[in-house]
């Protein structure tokens, strides 16, 4: 069975984020896990 993570606008913001805010590097450190953990991330084309 495949994970896949299905991401909004939201946490996009924050991991594509050039200021180092707390929250932000937090979610930076949560997306780049993803991959090591198996997950198969998809970003909808409207949030382009």
């Amino acid at each position: 069975m495949s994970k896949v993570i299905l991401l909004d606008s939201a946490p996009v913001g924050l991991i594509t984020n050039p200021k180092a805010t707390p929250l932000a590097v937090q979610c930076q450190q949560w997306f780049l896990s993803l991959s090591q953990r198996g997950y198969q991330v998809i970003l909808p084309e409207i949030i382009d």
